[in-house]
């Protein structure tokens, strides 16, 4: 499991929602159209915050009930939520980058990634 590589351990809530976005291929796969939608050119310029990073963001954020300016914060000072957001040693975004990568979803993913953020909660519940 990636938590294991780097020699820390996420927060058993963490760790087991970690597993579970990991099988969700689909889902990073649609946010990932969505994220180069539009886009002339999406191999070229700079890098911004990949599918992963954006899908594992979200559902920090909803989880945790934070701000966009709180997650920003809170993912730049932690090594275990660097870790969960595949961030690594990556620099943090700003807070608008957050925002804006979220709102790049279509209607439709974002129905899916609710009904995700449904299994999620459902599926932890007991964690919490």
């Amino acid at each position: 499991m990636r938590q294991r590589d780097q020699g820390i351990r996420l927060e058993p809530l963490l760790e087991a929602i970690s597993g579970f976005l990991d099988d969700q291929r689909d889902v990073i796969e649609r946010v990932r159209r969505d994220l180069v939608r539009g886009l002339k050119q999406p191999d070229s310029g700079r890098h911004g915050l990949t599918a992963t990073q954006v899908l594992r963001s979200l559902v920090l954020m909803r989880l945790k009930n934070w701000d966009y300016r709180e997650l920003r914060e809170r993912i730049a000072d932690g090594l275990t939520l660097r870790q969960f957001t595949d961030f690594y040693c990556a620099p943090v975004p700003k807070h608008d980058a957050f925002q804006r990568g979220f709102i790049r979803r279509r209607s439709h993913t974002a129905r899916l990634f609710l009904r995700l953020a449904a299994s999620v909660r459902s599926r932890f519940k007991a964690f919490t």
